[in-house]
């Protein structure tokens, strides 16, 4: 019963440290997309995966923002993880977005760069976190650095160098 009771207050905990992040992803997200559609529109309708990518970020944030919240109502191991994988998605569509505003708008290295960068830091900080016990842990761990990579080359860096 413990056990159960330290359980809930640990993702009660998580999710309140989740919240305001998520929320200032929305804004940002929201702000920048409102940005390009009154200055820069032409970027969108060039570039569909950008569009699709900084379009979808919002409800992605939204939802694990929602997610989180719920979580404080009422803990639950389900809403944590749809919350965390939410998060994660949109996290990529959010990083990938601006990997080729910063290609279409400056120069395509410097997209590659943020890019490259960017899976650099995700590796080092996934290497820094250790699973604290559990497999399931770790099962969990592998596929989101697998999610995270995967989104990160064929949504973020394969477009910057216009493979497709």
């Amino acid at each position: 019963m413990v056990k159960k009771v330290d359980e809930k207050c640990e993702l009660i905990n998580k999710a309140n440290l989740h919240i305001p992040i998520n929320s200032t992803f929305v804004f940002i997200s929201v702000t920048v997309l409102t940005f390009i559609i009154s200055t820069k529109n032409q970027i969108l309708k060039d570039d569909w995966l950008l569009a699709l990518q900084i379009a979808l970020c919002i409800p992605f944030f939204i939802y694990s923002n929602l997610a989180r919240s719920r979580v404080v109502l009422t803990p639950s191991k389900a809403i944590d993880n749809f919350g965390s994988w939410a998060y994660t998605i949109a996290f990529v569509f959010f990083l990938n977005a601006a990997g080729i505003l910063i290609a279409t708008l400056t120069f395509q290295t410097l997209g590659v760069i943020f890019v490259i960068v960017t899976i650099c830091l995700m590796l080092f900080y996934e290497s820094l976190v250790k699973p604290a016990h559990c497999e399931e842990i770790l099962k969990i761990k592998i596929k989101r650095w697998l999610l995270l990579l995967l989104g990160f080359v064929f949504l973020g860096l394969l477009p910057i160098l216009g493979i497709y």
